[in-house]
């Protein structure tokens, strides 16, 4: 059998493959492992260009396989893997019979069945050296391939009995297991931490790099079920960023995070395989996007506490003084310090870029220091380009067995920002990325028809109808625009506009109204949700659109807000996500780095030829969707600064699985994971890191302003109250006398006042459910805003200073 037969036999076994370098071993493609296809036409045009190539064949989730790899060794002194190999064997006992190939150097591959459990990527676990591991982003070379030497890679039995096996429990231990850990055995995290960095106790990065390191694995430990494996995700992803500077090593954290877990009962119940997936999953995610060490240097303490770990026990800190966790969520309304600003708006906090994947973060970075945007609404602009990109269709299902909602990847974004922000710029390049698909499409189309009208002219007949080209970008906003538009392609698109006033101009909400406004919002209110939509008109005839979706970015005036405010009648406004755009700084004339917006091109590539398809939630991402969407609910009967906010709230669930969809996307495209995939924990962990941490904030911050700010009066006021108090329990009693926003109110309308405390980790309610009135104060308030709550107090005392000189004088 030739080569060329050789790939077209592995093609049709459904295994994809790829031309590899006979010297090198290098892909001869330019992606790699990821442009292995079975498709015969592409592997011939291959062949023909490559006659020599050898065959390459991707590992992992593709093929559903992973293979061991035990090197001979090629030179004295070099490691024997083979012989390692052995003594495991004899250890443990012999590994059966797969399929194996024999390499040029002596050595083999076997092929191991991927368990569905756990990932295996390319790291040795604890394997001897001289024996490797190629799984989940690697690839191997297949028999008959030949090297340029001549020497041969061949089957160690014939091809028909092409069969993985089961890999043992040992060698899924051995490969899983971090170097030096024995992941079995209970461990004593505070023998996991690396001795200091120099005779004083180490510097205060590392030091405060072990101090998050407890926190994060002390809180890990305390998860109840229902979030213990999207905490463990957050808790690792948290830690592994400071990996790459090295303040902590992969293993100290994955050694902690599984006796947390042991601590917790999720190593009991789902077993270590399940566990060491997520570590694994969460570790590289997290060493992908690594801290900036200005950021660390800004976020650590300067008085750092003293680590306190008893054996036996959860690791804790000293409890008067605790470091910021750089990740926590913020409250909803009370936004830390600002909270206390008697003069000012309520601040609004930064996007949490780390949440992001590496390429997105990059050009939001990259392209906020070129123009002096806000990199806050860079950041959600480029979530927001990616849902006018992928194909409306797919979606995601979070209920296990009931199809009632099923989330697009739509986004409505509003960006809310004076004039000299420079919002131009982030609408400038939003268009820009997208607009050259369109572009190429449309070419596409014109050199169609006009070869059509060729060919239908040399017949003579009359030319046919060559199909529509797709459009992703909307510029003509109208309702019939939008109708015809998507009457001819199922996938959706964005409206992209620098200032939204005109639109919303067009469907009379500036000026007076009418039927035909009316009708217009009612068209756009269906497009947020997609779906089948039948436009009736008088004289053309009802025209029939698949699936009116449609996500939304665009930019207001401040001052224009009043008039928006109207539009929340018919839920218009709540559809929208508000950005607090910051002013604008000085930009920077820096070298262009090219890599960074080669790396979103070829994204958004790769996510434009994402096909339509239903995506799940794991069993835990089901859960937290639902406790989320319970949380949300809850917070929809809000009507402080306005009853609009409390709907903005109770709309946020299909953001949630639309950020999280959009994310899992690009670690799709990006080779993160399989096109099966579940959308994973980790997507679920970010989105919600997003929408509670910025999101949420940002929309209360956007109602308030509309209502002149007595929601941020009554949140600074209802915190100083708390904080004031004394005793580990408050009583709404408590809170209505002790402050004069809650006066008056009836005891429904105060519990509403006081959910934003709940969800932002103020409040911990003594009983669950809709009467409760009592509360547990979150330990150490008075400590974390001693600052702020003296300031407050000078500042009452020189108001009160003012107004007695005033009356005397």
């Amino acid at each position: 059998m030739n080569i060329l037969e050789a790939v077209l036999d592995y093609s049709r076994r459904g295994l994809p493959v790829f031309p590899c370098d006979p010297a090198t071993k290098r892909p001869y493609t330019a992606h790699g492992f990821k442009d292995a296809t079975c498709d015969e036409a592409q592997i011939r045009r291959w062949w023909k260009r490559w006659p020599h190539a050898m065959i390459g064949m991707p590992t992992g989730r593709t093929i559903g396989a992973f293979a061991l790899d035990p090197d001979r060794p090629e030179s004295p002194g070099e490691p024997d893997g083979e012989a390692a190999l052995r003594e495991l064997e004899k250890r443990y006992g012999s590994l059966p019979p797969t399929h194996t190939h024999l390499t040029p150097g002596g050595g083999r591959h076997l092929l191991f069945a991927l368990p569905e459990e756990v990932k295996i990527g390319t790291s040795s676990g604890r394997l001897p050296p001289g024996i490797h591991v190629r799984g989940e982003g690697g690839y191997i070379i297949m028999p008959p391939s030949v090297r340029r030497d001549g020497r041969k890679y061949e089957l160690a039995e014939p091809l028909d009995l092409f069969r993985f096996e089961r890999a043992p429990d040992w060698l899924l231990g051995e490969i899983l297991a971090a170097k030096g850990h024995e992941v079995d055995d209970v461990v004593d995290v505070s023998s996991l931490i690396k001795p200091p960095l120099d005779g004083h106790g180490g510097s205060l990065d590392r030091r405060w790099a072990q101090a998050r390191l407890q926190n994060e694995m002390h809180e890990l430990a305390e998860t109840q079920k229902g979030g213990r494996n999207i905490r463990l995700n957050r808790a690792v992803f948290n830690c592994a960023q400071v990996v790459p500077h090295g303040l902590l090593s992969e293993s100290e954290i994955e050694a902690a995070a599984v006796e947390a877990c042991r601590k917790n009962g999720i190593v009991r119940d789902k077993g270590i395989a399940s566990v060491q997936r997520t570590i694994n999953s969460a570790m590289a995610a997290g060493k992908e996007s690594p801290y900036l060490m200005e950021d660390v240097a800004a976020r650590r303490v300067e008085r750092i506490p003293q680590l306190t770990v008893m054996k036996g026990k959860a690791p804790r800190l000293t409890a008067t003084d605790k470091p910021d966790r750089v990740n926590d969520a913020e409250p909803m309304l009370p936004s830390t310090t600002d909270a206390w600003n008697a003069f000012a708006r309520p601040a609004v906090p930064s996007f949490p870029l780390d949440a992001l994947p590496l390429t997105l973060r990059a050009f939001a970075e990259e392209r906020a220091v070129a123009s002096g945007a806000d990199i806050n609404a860079y950041a959600m602009a480029v979530l927001t380009m990616l849902a006018g990109v992928v194909d409306h269709r797919v979606v995601l299902k979070p209920k296990r067995y009931h199809d009632d909602l099923l989330i697009s990847p739509v986004l409505w974004t509003l960006i809310v920002a004076p004039p000299s922000a420079r919002k131009t710029a982030i609408m400038r390049d939003a268009h820009r990325a997208i607009d050259r698909l369109d572009e190429r499409d449309i070419g596409a189309y014109q050199v169609a028809v006009a070869e059509e009208e060729e060919r239908a002219k040399a017949e003579e007949r009359k030319p046919e109808k060559v199909p529509p080209p797709r459009h992703r970008i909307l510029t003509d906003a109208t309702s019939e625009r939008l109708c015809d538009l998507l009457s001819h392609q199922d996938s959706g698109a964005i409206l992209i506009r620098d200032e939204l006033a005109g639109w919303i101009g067009a469907m009379d909400k500036y000026g007076g109204g009418g039927r035909g406004a009316a009708q217009d919002r009612s068209i756009w209110v269906r497009a947020f949700d997609g779906g089948p939509y039948t436009q009736h008109r008088l004289t053309a005839g009802d025209r029939r659109v698949r699936n009116l979706s449609v996500a939304v970015i665009g930019s207001i005036q401040p001052e224009r807000l009043a008039e928006m405010g109207r539009l929340d009648t018919d839920g218009l406004l709540q559809r929208f996500l508000p950005v607090m755009m910051g002013d604008a700084q000085p930009y920077r004339d820096d070298e262009r780095d090219i890599g960074v917006e080669r790396a979103l091109t070829a994204l958004i590539d790769r996510l434009d030829l994402v096909r339509p398809g239903t995506f799940l939630l794991s069993d835990e991402g089901r859960t937290h969707f639902a406790r989320f969407t319970d949380d949300m609910t809850k917070a929809g009967r809000i009507t402080d600064p306005s009853p609009a906010f409390g709907s903005f709230l109770a709309k946020l669930p299909r953001t949630l699985g639309a950020i999280a969809l959009i994310l899992h996307l690009v670690d799709i495209a990006e080779g993160r994971c399989g096109v099966t995939d579940d959308v994973s924990d980790q997507a679920l962990a970010a989105a919600e890191r997003i929408v509670r941490e910025f999101l949420i904030p940002h929309g209360a911050a956007f109602y308030d302003l509309q209502t002149g700010g007595q929601a941020h009066s009554r949140a600074r006021q209802i915190a100083t109250a708390i904080i004031k108090h004394k005793g580990p329990i408050i009583q709404l009693r408590d809170l209505m006398r002790a402050t004069r926003a809650l006066k008056g109110m009836t005891r429904e309308d105060a519990l509403k006042q006081l959910f934003s405390f709940e969800a932002g980790g103020w409040l911990t309610p003594v009983e669950r459910g809709p009467y409760n009135t009592a509360w547990h104060i979150t330990p150490n308030l008075k400590e974390r805003f001693a600052a702020e709550h003296e300031a407050e107090v000078r500042l009452q005392a020189e108001i009160r200073s003012r107004i007695i000189g005033a009356s005397h004088g």
